[in-house]
């Protein structure tokens, strides 16, 4: 299916027909949590038993949501509760338990914290003052490609990265919905989660041997579920990361969100999404016994649970959040790639930006390189201007983001390249109008930028070329930037050789 199709489709948004309010069920989970039993489970136990325990109760309102509803004094229940878990941490050996610890009883999980925060943050506790060890928790334990794991023994696996979707989603959800600033290091924990979810297209479990369990769960991943408790399913991958998207002003590629579009849109032409998976059937869990704890194979449900969740019945729920995403994939996705004759008024607008940086800057920086298409004479281009300043240190460059910041630049780090900081500018309308590559002098990626452009600068036949090449990849990809930038990737690769070469 091309972009356009595909496009084309996801404009089409009928109202949706859903039956269904669920007011007994509503009025008798609500009944329940302010019910003594409920706070003598909370008393025993946070988590503990499923289904039929504070916590799911809890989580069914927060996605319905009716956060707001849930009586107070099950919340403060709750938060006591969480307060006197004896472990405040993941604990990834058995020598960072005390003797008589049980991890399964005193201690949490990442789903499991991220679920919790984003309950209590929706019905307005302030955690970060009530429960600062759950704000913590949720960056930490990302692996190298950006996801979780709640298996502790994940952690150890040496030769492959055994992460799991599941363990990072809902963290995921608890710092980009309910967090209103990030400090540099939960950003990275975004930026690095977004990245796990493009690169798994929001479909394919885990590569590795050690996580063969979650590849071979992961085509029910297609059939959308609710509620999803601490569960995953593509809507609820696809809908955190168009919302990181628009937050962070980052480019999702479509490349990596297509498949999952496509599926949705032929699985529920309608637009009314059905629940499709009974995610918590077959779920063991832990039962109170004798003053301890007794593994049980199956779990209770309660009323709320099983109206809200009955196979082939439309859900409002999910409705209403796959309306959001092709709103959201409408508006974040399909960006035409525009390509503009010579303009020779780049070189000015080049200068000025340098003038910009260098008010800001100021003594560490050396000059502002203007690169890129717009710095080539006669050829077509993006009208977006990409500068290379050229700076004594990064380290005092960090030091000057917020400066950045507050002047109209954005800070996004290296942004997958090593050496680098990119500080892309919007103007008014929130448009990019410069791309800023940020290097340390005699950085080789600065090196090779400038190498392309002074090659292409003094071969002519070259930068006609080209200009061909940009203009046949945007023809071939006119609605999606990254495949438009892959389409001419080999002959870039290839001309900055030569040009390297040529500059020695």
């Amino acid at each position: 299916m091309t972009p356009s199709e595909l496009k084309a489709l996801l404009e089409v948004n009928p109202d949706p027909e859903v039956e269904g309010t669920f007011q007994a069920e509503i009025a008798a989970s609500l009944d329940y949590l302010a019910s003594g039993a409920a706070l003598s489970s909370l008393h025993r136990d946070a988590y503990w038993p499923k289904w039929h325990s504070p916590w799911w109760h809890m989580l069914v309102l927060h996605e319905m949501g009716l956060t707001r509803e849930i009586p107070e004094v099950a919340v403060e229940a709750m938060v006591a509760a969480l307060q006197r878990l004896p472990i405040k941490f993941f604990p990834l050996h058995n020598h960072e338990l005390d003797p008589g610890w049980n991890p399964y009883v005193d201690a949490s999980c990442h789903c499991a914290v991220g679920s919790i925060t984003s309950v209590l943050s929706a019905w307005g506790v302030e955690v970060d003052r009530e429960l600062p060890w759950l704000r913590q928790w949720l960056p930490l334990y990302q692996m190298s490609d950006g996801g979780k794991s709640c298996d502790a023994e994940a952690y150890q696996v040496e030769g492959e990265c055994p992460s799991s979707m599941v363990g990072l989603i809902a963290p995921l959800e608890a710092m980009l919905y309910h967090r209103r600033e990030w400090d540099p290091h939960e950003i990275e924990f975004l930026d690095q989660g977004a990245e796990f979810l493009m690169r798994r297209e929001l479909r394919l479990g885990s590569g590795s041997s050690f996580n063969a369990e979650e590849r071979e769960a992961a085509p029910n991943w297609l059939l959308p579920c609710f509620p999803r408790l601490y569960f995953y399913d593509v809507l609820r991958g696809l809908r955190t990361l168009l919302t990181w998207s628009l937050k962070r002003r980052r480019t999702v590629s479509l490349n990596a969100v297509s498949a999952v579009l496509e599926h949705l849109v032929h699985a529920f032409p309608d637009g009314q999404v059905r629940c499709q998976r009974l995610s918590y059937a077959g779920v063991g869990t832990l039962l109170p016994s004798d003053g301890g704890w007794t593994r049980q194979p199956t779990a209770s449900t309660f009323p709320l649970l099983e109206a809200t969740s009955r196979l082939g019945t439309v859900s409002l729920y999910l409705t209403h959040q796959w309306s959001e995403c092709k709103r959201l994939a409408l508006q974040l996705l399909f960006k035409p790639v525009v390509l503009v004759p010579p303009d020779l008024g780049w070189a000015q607008q080049a200068e000025e930006e340098g003038r910009r940086l260098a008010a800001l800057l100021g003594d560490n920086l050396i000059r502002a390189h203007h690169i890129g298409s717009t710095s080539i004479p006669g050829i077509w281009a993006k009208p977006i201007i990409d500068l290379a300043p050229e700076v004594r240190s990064l380290e005092k460059l960090d030091e000057l983001k917020e400066t950045l910041l507050a002047n109209g630049y954005e800070y996004w780090g290296e942004y997958g390249l090593p050496g680098r900081r990119f500080c892309p500018r919007l103007d008014d309308r929130q448009e990019r109008a410069a791309n800023i590559h940020c290097y340390q002098t005699g950085d080789p990626g600065l090196h090779r930028h400038l190498a392309f452009r002074d090659y292409l600068r003094n071969h002519p036949a070259v930068a006609a070329e080209y200009e061909r090449e940009k203009l046949h990849a945007r023809d071939l990809h006119p609605l999606d930037v990254f495949a438009y930038n892959d389409e001419k990737n080999s002959w870039i690769r290839r001309v900055e050789l030569e040009a390297l070469d040529w500059s020695r």
